[in-house]
C-alpha cells in the first residue's frame, strides 16, 4: 500500500514553511496579531500625522490672520462688532479675509452714497440761490443785447466830430483795459 495516499489529508504537515522568528517558528496567531498591531500602529500614526497636520495649517493660518490684522487695524473691530460673520452667512464662499473685504467695500459704498446726497443738496441749495438771486437782481443797464444809447454819450451821437466810429469804439477799448489793469 502506498502510505501517501492512505494518509489523512488533516494529519499532513503543512507544505509551506512556517514564519520564523528569532526564537524559531511563529504559530499563525502570533502572526495575525503581529499584522494587527502593524495595522493598528500605521492607523494610529496616520491619524496622529493628520491631527499634527491639521494643528500646523490652523498655527499657519492663526499667523497668516495675525499679519493681515496688523495691516488693517479695522480687521478686529469688524470682527467682533459681528460684521464679518455676517458676510459670510450672506456668502458662504467668503473667509475672513474676504469678508473683511466685502464689509470694507459696503462701508465705502454707503459712504460715497451718502456723500453724493451731501453734493446734490449743496447743489440744489447753489441752484436755488442762484435762481432766487437772478429773480431779484435789479437789472442794471439796457443788456447785452440791447443797442448802446447814443443821445447820452456825445462821442457815439457823432463819431465823425471824434475821428470816427472805429476811433472812438478803440479809444473806448483802451480804456477798459486800463481800468481793468491790462
Amino acid at each position: 500500500m502506498d502510505t501517501q495516499k492512505d494518509a489523512d489529508p488533516a494529519a499532513t504537515p503543512d507544505p509551506s514553511p512556517p514564519a520564523a522568528g528569532p526564537d524559531g517558528p511563529r504559530p499563525p496567531e502570533w502572526e495575525r496579531l503581529v499584522r494587527s498591531l502593524e495595522e493598528k500602529v500605521a492607523g494610529l500614526m496616520e491619524q496622529g500625522l493628520a491631527r499634527l497636520g491639521g494643528e500646523l495649517t490652523k498655527a499657519k493660518r492663526q499667523e497668516a490672520e495675525a499679519a493681515f490684522a496688523a495691516g488693517h487695524p479695522d480687521f478686529q473691530e469688524l470682527k467682533t462688532s459681528g460684521r464679518l460673520e455676517e458676510a459670510r452667512r450672506a456668502n458662504p464662499l467668503l473667509d475672513e479675509v474676504g469678508a473683511y473685504f466685502a464689509a470694507r467695500l459696503d462701508r465705502e459704498r454707503q459712504d460715497m452714497a451718502a456723500r453724493l446726497e451731501e453734493a446734490a443738496r449743496d447743489a440744489e441749495k447753489r441752484v436755488m440761490e442762484s435762481l432766487r438771486v437772478r429773480r431779484q437782481a435789479a437789472t442794471l443797464g439796457p443788456g447785452q443785447g440791447a443797442a448802446p444809447d447814443r443821445a447820452d454819450d456825445p462821442e457815439m451821437a457823432d463819431p465823425g466830430r471824434f475821428g470816427g466810429m472805429n476811433a472812438v469804439l478803440a479809444k473806448r477799448l483802451a480804456a477798459r483795459r486800463a481800468a481793468a489793469g491790462n
